[in-house]
């Protein structure tokens, strides 16, 4: 009488891993853009934040947006909160993964720029989130 062999033959596993390799290999990019297209909408929200406090602002200060220094609400490692921003505005925000960069009003147009940082991931060439005073927001 011969002995049946409980174990799976190499050609078994190979094939196994074979296909779960495929199947990660489809699985993790989707994963990742899923991941980032998440942390974009940290600089709409934050965008759309300030976009309401600025036009509360505008209201409350004869016709004149809150227009801060250059880079006003970046620090990603540390999750520095806006500071300037939130209290002229009285806001509440946090930049981690966007930075605030620039609120400007040339020609009396409030513009707000949101840009990924490098810190928590972000490489030279990263989206940038620009909105115009009615809300609408272009990337780059």
């Amino acid at each position: 009488m011969k002995k049946q062999g409980r174990g799976f033959t190499l050609m078994e596993v190979l094939v196994t891993l074979v296909i779960l390799g495929v199947v990660a290999g489809l699985a993790v990019p989707a994963y990742f853009n899923t991941v980032e297209q998440g942390r974009s909408n940290e600089a709409k929200v934050n965008l759309s934040i300030i976009r309401v406090g600025e036009k509360v602002y505008y209201d409350d200060h004869n016709m004149n947006y809150w227009l801060p220094a250059a880079n006003p609400c970046t620090g990603a490692a540390t999750l520095t909160a806006c500071t300037a921003i939130n209290t002229a505005l009285g806001v509440d925000i946090t930049a981690q993964y966007f930075d605030i960069t620039s609120i400007t009003a040339p020609g009396g147009v409030l513009s707000l720029v949101a840009k990924r940082n490098t810190v928590a991931g972000g490489t030279t060439g990263t989206p940038t989130a620009t909105m115009d005073v009615n809300g609408n927001i272009t990337w780059s």
